[in-house]
């Protein structure tokens, strides 16, 4: 059955719209609890006409589109059993969210993010950091900016997706941004890069994927 819905529309939360993919965590030797990480957004990151860029003689005749994606903020549920009643749990930022865009227009995650994986640093072997309270978590996500593409006739805002690192030391509840850790080169990923999943093979060597 379904386990996590949109908020509702006057909750004020960021997900009212669509709730999307999931990273889940089980329990760990700090926190009893299962946890579901996961995107959404409202009806302010959307399928639709935002603006229009001007044409070569100064005109607004093409209209810039946003891409089909339910990308947009990241939060996170608890649940007792990883089965049932996930309750969202509520974040220190932007609409309740564990981590929203910067809203800066040239920052490359000013516009929209999505989550990749989250990592729980003590399960990492021989790790070199240690917190006797709180696990340690490394989240790889992916945002876009409000840079505009020209795909043919076509003008697209937010798919120049890159892939950056975050860090929370207190067991996932605030978050800092580390940067990119995958910038696009437009040679080997084309439009965007996003979408990441990180194996750790040992304390050495931790393997992402991508598309």
């Amino acid at each position: 059955g379904v386990q996590l819905t949109p908020s509702s529309s006057t909750s004020g939360w960021f997900d009212t719209t669509t709730v999307a993919y999931h990273v889940v965590i089980p329990p760990t030797r700090h926190n009893p609890k299962w946890q579901c990480y996961y995107y959404g957004r409202g009806e302010t990151w959307k399928s639709s006409s935002s603006s229009s860029s001007e044409d070569d003689d100064g005109t607004n005749d093409k209209t810039v589109i946003k891409p089909f994606l339910p990308t947009g903020w990241i939060g996170r549920a608890e649940s007792d059993d990883g089965l049932t009643n996930w309750v969202k749990q509520e974040g220190t930022q932007e609409s309740h969210s564990l981590l929203a865009p910067t809203g800066n227009a040239n920052d490359w995650d000013g516009a929209h993010l999505g989550l990749g994986d989250v990592v729980v640093r003590q399960d990492v072997k021989n790790h070199n950091e240690s917190n006797d309270e709180n696990d340690i978590l490394d989240m790889f996500y992916f945002g876009g900016s409000d840079q505009v593409m020209q795909l043919g006739p076509t003008s697209i805002q937010g798919l120049d997706m890159q892939i950056g690192r975050a860090k929370s030391t207190d067991g996932g509840r605030t978050w800092q941004r580390l940067g990119l850790c995958l910038e696009r080169d437009a040679d080997q990923e084309g439009l965007f890069c996003g979408f990441p999943q990180v194996s750790v093979v040992d304390e050495t060597l931790w393997r992402m994927v991508y598309h």
